[in-house]
Order: C-alpha cells, then structure tokens, then sequence
C-alpha cells in the first residue's frame, strides 16, 4: 500500500496504534517530531495510555539533543556512522517505509515473511547499537 503527504503518514502511524502491539523503528532522525509537532507529542501520548512498547534505533547524531532512553515504554540506542534518510517501522505483520520528503510518502508491506526479516535487520542493529 502507498500513503502520500501528511495525512498517508498519519495513516500509517494511526496503524501502528490501532494494532496496538509493539512496534520497532530504525532510521529515526526525528523528522516525526519536526514535521508533525503537535500530532507527534499527541500520538506519543495514546501510544503509552494503551501502553505500546517501541525500540528505536536513531542515528548518534542525535544522542545530545531531545532523545533520551528515559522514554515511558520506549527503549532508544543509537548507531554511530550513520544516517537514515527513512524510517523503517516493523510491527504487526507489517514493514512501513516512510520517506521523509517535502511531500512524505510511505510504503506499507503486510507480510509475514517481510516482517520477520526486517525484524531480524532490527535485531542485528539493535545488538550493536548503544545506549
């Protein structure tokens, strides 16, 4: 499935809580935050009140800015040398790519097959980023 402009991306974050299970991101750079401000703090909000629990893993560009791994059921590390030009979320059968563009765009792959092996990249990331 393919989502355009702000309201697909929204779309696809509404999916992710909808699903209400836990998700795993990687290739953050915070464009979430920048690009939808308010409906980013709101969508953090009714992800902990249903108590959604997420690992993200950011570039360590970011590690001294607004990320922290204090997050109320999020766990966040960072990879040194690296820079996500996407987000790549892995939850519930399904793999979105979000692209963040002057006109975001993202792709939304349900499958069971793709899931387990983008969850299987996150993993081997997750192992060798740090906190």
């Amino acid at each position: 499935m393919v989502f355009t402009g702000k309201e697909g991306i929204k779309s696809i974050l509404e999916d992710v809580l909808k699903n209400k299970q836990d998700f795993y991101a990687f290739g953050a750079e915070g464009k979430f935050k920048e690009i939808f401000t308010w409906y980013f703090d709101n969508w953090q909000n009714r992800r902990i009140k249903l108590k959604i629990s997420s690992k993200i893993i950011y570039s360590s560009k970011l590690k001294n800015k607004r990320f922290s791994s204090n997050k109320i059921f999020s766990e966040v590390r960072f990879l040194d040398s690296v820079e996500f030009p996407s987000t790549i979320i892995v939850y519930s059968n399904k793999v979105a790519i979000l692209i963040w563009d002057f006109q975001p765009i993202g792709f939304v792959i349900k499958s069971e097959k793709v899931y387990k092996s983008f969850l299987n990249y996150f993993q081997i990331l997750w192992k060798v980023a740090k906190a």
